[in-house]
């Protein structure tokens, strides 16, 4: 399965198709993964191309699963800030606390400090859960 999710992120659809069909595929895909092709995403995803990242991101955005929390978390560590942000607004709308250590608080404030006004809430929202994960 974790090959057709891979093919499915890589694909080259407009951004239309993309949000309005592929990814619920992807996302049906991703909450599919068994416990092996997931231990493969979570170690594959940083060496995949920024798309391929993003659209990760997005994808997982439905799931329920406690597994997508861990690694949006690590995603938010992105050195790319595309990357980072879509894994912020992924979980900006979650309701379990992803587990949010210093590196995560830092990458998020790092983040906010360079995010346009249009996508501050979606960090701060983020970060302020982090905060409070701390405390």
């Amino acid at each position: 399965m974790f090959n057709k999710l891979d093919q499915c992120l890589a694909g080259g659809y407009n951004d239309d198709l993309w949000s309005d069909e592929i990814v619920l595929r992807a996302a049906g895909m991703a909450d599919g993964l068994d416990d092996a092709d997931w231990a493969h995403l979570r170690s594959a995803w940083n060496d995949k191309p920024e798309t391929w990242q993003v659209r990760l991101a997005d994808a997982v955005f439905e799931s329920k699963k406690p597994r997508v929390a861990v690694l949006l978390c690590d995603m938010l560590r992105s050195p790319n800030d595309q990357v980072a942000l879509a894994a912020a607004q992924s979980l900006e709308t979650r309701e379990e606390v992803c587990p949010f250590d210093v590196s995560a608080r830092q990458a998020l404030e790092g983040l906010l400090s360079r995010v346009d006004d249009g996508n501050r809430g979606s960090v701060e929202t983020v970060l302020a859960r982090a905060l409070a994960y701390a405390s």
